[in-house]
C-alpha cells in the first residue's frame, strides 16, 4: 500500500492582452491538459517567493507583484497524493517565454480556457482568478476519481 503524500505548492495565471499563459501537463494527474505554470514550495521559501522563482525556472518570465486569489485543496485517492495550491495572478511581468520540449507553454485566449483543454477544478476557479484587483479571495477543494472529479468553492 502506498504511503499518503502532501504536495505545497503555488501556480499562478499570467494575464496579457486578454490571454493567459498555461503549461501542458506531462505528468499525472491531468496529463496532456493545460494548467497554469507553477510548482512545489521549498524548505523555508514563502508561497509569494516560490511562485517568482517556478515562474522563472518554468517561463523564462520574471513576474512581479503576483496577487494572492486563493487556495485550493486537491485530493487524488488513486495516487495518495493531496496538493495544497496558493493560486496567484499577474498581468506584470518582464522577459520572453523560454518553451522546451519537457514544458510546452502556450497563450490562450480567456475564453478557450475550458475543460477539455483545463481540467475541470481549474476552470470552476478561473473566472474568479482573473477578475480585476481587488478581487475576493477564495478557497476551493476537489476530489479527483475514476467516477468524475468533485469541487467545491467558495469564498
Amino acid at each position: 500500500m502506498s504511503q499518503n503524500k502532501t504536495i505545497v505548492g503555488t501556480i499562478c495565471y499570467i494575464v496579457h492582452e486578454g490571454r493567459v499563459l498555461l503549461t501542458q501537463r506531462t505528468v499525472p494527474p491531468h496529463v496532456g491538459q493545460w494548467v497554469a505554470p507553477g510548482g512545489r514550495i521549498e524548505f523555508g521559501e514563502t508561497p509569494e517567493r516560490c511562485i517568482v522563482r517556478e515562474i522563472m525556472e518554468e517561463t523564462g518570465l520574471t513576474i512581479e507583484a503576483p496577487a494572492l486569489r486563493g487556495v485550493t485543496s486537491v485530493f487524488d485517492p488513486r495516487l495518495s497524493l493531496h496538493w495544497l495550491a496558493f493560486i496567484f495572478h499577474t498581468s506584470r511581468f518582464t522577459g520572453s517565454v523560454l518553451e522546451t520540449p519537457e514544458n510546452p507553454l502556450r497563450w490562450f485566449g480567456v475564453q478557450e480556457a475550458a475543460y477539455p483543454t483545463v481540467p475541470h477544478a481549474d476552470v470552476a476557479y478561473l473566472q474568479r482568478v482573473l477578475l480585476p484587483s481587488p478581487a475576493p479571495f477564495f478557497q476551493a477543494e476537489a476530489t479527483l476519481g475514476d467516477g468524475g472529479d468533485r469541487f467545491k468553492i467558495w469564498d
